[in-house]
């Protein structure tokens, strides 16, 4: 009854199995990531524009939290946590969660849009970096040519749009902290594997998502007597639940999920596809005209995200 998988064996034992990309439950939920936070950001500009930055993340935060909380007691797991190490964790949550919220804010204020996007684009880099160094995962040649054309993909299309990059010491504070935020967020993604594999991605995000929002919060509370909160229209509060619930409840678990599942860089690198839908939403529904260097741009990020999927041909003990 095993003739066929045998054939496959042996075939590949010839080198007759060519190589091949893999798609999977974790792409699938990257993919649902992409398509949230690509399409939220017409929103989270409309929205975000009624608060200071701190009391918008700790506003939206709070939401989040909510319906974590709600999901949790409903799968009847529970809150606490007695493991050893419990408080590498928490520190963990800190710097990946509310670091990088916080370093992006001030950076993006410091320095350009398009400064900040290119930083930011670093995060699969910096991850397949940290992943090499301490060893926590084995980064093939295929994904680091994967993740730099990636890179490469979205510097054509910040290109594309016609930005203009100011490297100088304007932008030095603000183009530092946007790197320590992409820094930041690499290193929540690579430290974060072993408390995935010892719980559940839904408990791991709540208690994150948590300890984030509580730190949100210390800084923004001197914005709150400033807003009139009765007179928000009622866009502004759709704006909320949509980046709270869908943008971090529910992203967040799916990134979690997915880096569960597979390799840190693997995800990592489906950030830069959020700039890919973000260029084709505002050309759909804005009217903006996607360029040629953008479109090579596109090309190149799917390229880079299709390398880090390719597996080359096993031998019969690595397939075993």
């Amino acid at each position: 009854m095993q003739v066929k998988s045998k054939s496959v064996e042996g075939a590949s034992a010839r080198g007759f199995a060519f190589s091949e990309l893999s798609f999977g439950r974790a792409d699938l939920m990257m993919l649902g990531v992409v398509l949230i936070w690509g399409a939220g950001f017409s929103i989270v500009k409309e929205t975000v524009s009624h608060f200071s930055p701190a009391l918008f993340n700790a506003v939206r935060s709070a939401f989040a939290v909510i319906v974590l909380l709600i999901a949790l007691w409903s799968s009847g797991q529970r809150l606490r946590d007695t493991s050893a190490g419990w408080w590498r964790f928490i520190l963990l949550a800190v710097v990946g969660y509310f670091g990088y919220q916080v370093l992006f804010v001030f950076g993006i204020a410091k320095t350009t849009a398009s400064n900040s996007s290119l930083l930011l684009a670093t995060v699969p880099v910096i991850v397949a970096a940290l992943n090499g160094i301490f060893g926590f995962e084995r980064v093939r040649l295929a994904v680091w040519f994967g993740v730099l054309l990636s890179f490469a993909g979205i510097f054509r299309i910040i290109i594309g749009t016609g930005a203009n990059f100011t490297w100088s010491a304007d932008t030095l504070l603000g183009d530092v902290l946007t790197l320590g935020a992409a820094l930041a967020w690499a290193v929540y993604i690579v430290f974060s594997k072993p408390y995935l594999r010892a719980h559940s991605s839904l408990f791991v995000t709540t208690w994150a998502i948590g300890i984030s929002t509580i730190c949100l919060w210390v800084i923004a509370l001197p914005d709150v007597p400033r807003i009139q909160w009765t007179q928000l229209p009622l866009s502004v509060w759709v704006g909320i639940l949509y980046t709270g619930v869908l943008g971090i409840a529910v992203a967040y678990l799916l990134w979690n999920s997915a880096l569960k599942l597979v390799g840190g860089a693997r995800v990592a690198v489906y950030a830069n596809l959020v700039t890919v839908v973000a260029v084709s939403s505002a050309a759909l529904f804005l009217g903006e005209v996607i360029t040629p260097l953008e479109i090579l741009g596109a090309g190149a990020v799917f390229a880079g995200i299709a390398l880090t999927h390719w597996r080359g041909a096993k031998s019969v003990a690595e397939s075993a």
